[in-house]
């Protein structure tokens, strides 16, 4: 008899089902694992969902179309203690870098690694051993020509609920904590400013030029405000101060702009004529006076080196519609809409304020052209002299290579109670004046908006919760169940 006959197979039915299922399973995790490495190297925005309806964790489009052009290889470092990252930053980075191939994120623990910082000036106090300065966190954005620090309490917003501020910069929420600390009135945030703060320094260490402002000194010169300084800073201008006639033999070869801000004391003659072929040779020169600027011989024949003079006396405005009422010195000037430094107030009215102006007197000047900027109504008078138009800031401009002198005769421009009395508009007006003026580096943004904290994020009622609950709890293991134990009595069945 033919034994063969009588042989088992090598595999039963059952044993072919147990082959059958390891090889489906090794199939479905070699799946698993190639899925997990596509997943893996899909960029943060597509991996990493915003479920937020303020949308807090989204790149503006202008962020996305300015990093798509970004040439230069940036690293962002965020230097922080372990253990004590903002989980909210951290997932806003991971989005960030995912825009574009030239940017990385890399995490420094300044408590384990402090050499890192020894290469960067800002980090001084916190270099040598570990202190309470280390619970501070900071980032670091870096390309090859340049680096800019930020700490992180400057990417979002603050309000003090006692006082009725909101939207106020780490800075001025610094500056209210230390005047109002020993009430028991604190900050808290109230908005993010990611996408604005951290687009601006990748910006910044990418840009071919930076300007560099000088701020003339040894004359009694009023520094600049809170608002002011911290426009300079957030838009990555250097901002030095000059001291003619000790520092410098010539004007720096770096300098963009020179600002003469309500000199109290006149230049000498020296000093003047420093400033003269200074413009003479292409320089900018942005003033701003007291309003007894008539006094000072040499700054005056300075300017009128250039075509501009000056009224002594202050000017106050017949028109009642252009000045404060009843303070015909606080003057609401018509600007000049067709000059690129007043353009970006092109088409409003009443959005600057100017108080304790003089009236600027034009000429024609060889090799320049002056151009009115600012002006009255022909109802204003000097000192209750004859009524006329009176200018209150004009500029002179070369025709071939010479550079600029633009005047605003008033000590109001920058200051802070007409910045917000005007809700800006002094300081928009600022804004363009400079960038005007600055000529190597304007920033290609437009302003990207802070994200509110007072909107609430995506929520779920209490039906909500019920529903889903009920459904992930019970329904789908349910189903889940059932299909396996018919799934199971059919295989028995056959």
């Amino acid at each position: 008899m033919n034994n063969t006959m009588n042989k088992k197979p090598l595999f039963d039915r059952r044993g072919k089902s147990g082959i059958y299922s390891v090889v489906l399973s090794l199939i479905l995790l070699a799946v698993l694992v190639v899925v997990n490495l596509i997943v893996g190297s899909l960029p943060a925005k597509i991996t990493m969902l915003d479920t937020t309806d303020t949308g807090k964790y989204e790149i503006s489009g202008t962020t996305e179309s300015f990093l798509a052009g970004v040439k230069e290889d940036v690293t962002i470092y965020y230097i922080v203690p372990e253990g004590y990252e903002d989980s909210t930053l951290a997932s806003y980075l991971e989005r960030y870098v995912s825009a574009s191939q030239k940017l990385t994120i890399k995490s420094v623990d300044p408590l384990e690694n402090p050499t890192f910082l020894e290469a960067y000036p800002e980090f001084d106090d916190m270099s040598g051993e570990a202190s309470t300065e280390y619970m501070s966190s900071y980032l670091l954005v870096q390309s090859a020509e340049r680096y800019r620090v930020i700490h992180t309490g400057e990417l979002y917003t603050y309000a003090f609920n006692e006082l009725g501020a909101t939207g106020l910069s780490f800075d001025e929420a610094m500056s209210l904590y230390q005047q109002y600390m020993y009430y028991g009135i604190y900050p808290v945030e109230d908005g993010y400013c990611f996408d604005s703060t951290i687009t601006g320094a990748v910006e910044y260490v990418c840009a071919e030029n930076i300007p560099s402002i000088y701020f003339l000194s040894g004359h009694g010169e009023e520094p600049f405000n809170e608002t002011v300084s911290s426009y300079l800073k957030d838009y990555g201008i250097e901002y030095k101060d000059l001291n003619l006639a000790l520092d410098v033999d010539s004007i720096p070869a770096d300098c963009s702009c020179i600002i003469i801000h309500k000199p109290t004391s006149d230049l000498t003659i020296t000093e003047a004529s420093k400033l003269s072929a200074y413009i003479a040779g292409g320089g900018n020169i942005f003033l701003m006076t007291e309003k007894n600027s008539d006094s000072m011989r040499n700054l005056m024949n300075l300017a009128a080196e250039f075509g501009l003079g000056v009224e002594a006396g202050t000017v106050s405005e017949g028109d009642s519609s252009m000045h404060v009422a009843d303070l015909p010195g606080h003057i609401y000037p018509t600007l000049n809409s067709t000059h690129d430094t007043t353009s970006l107030l092109a088409g409003y009215s009443n959005v600057v304020l100017l108080a304790n102006a003089q009236s600027i007197v034009t000429s024609e000047a060889s090799g320049y052209t002056v151009t009115e900027l600012l002006t009255t109504s022909d109802k204003a008078t000097v000192n209750g002299g004859s009524a006329g138009k009176k200018v209150l800031a004009a500029i002179a401009e070369g025709n071939n290579g010479g550079g600029k002198l633009l005047w605003v005769a008033s000590p109001s421009l920058t200051n802070d109670a007409l910045i917000s009395k005007t809700q800006s508009g002094n300081f928009v007006l600022f804004f363009g004046m400079a960038n005007a003026l600055m000529g190597d580096y304007i920033s290609v943004l437009p302003e990207i908006a802070s994200i509110s904290m007072s909107q609430s994020m995506v929520t779920t009622t209490a039906i909500d919760v019920n529903i889903w609950g009920t459904l992930l709890i019970f329904i789908v293991p349910g189903a889940l169940l059932a299909a396996g134990i018919g799934y199971t009595v059919y295989r028995r069945r056959r």
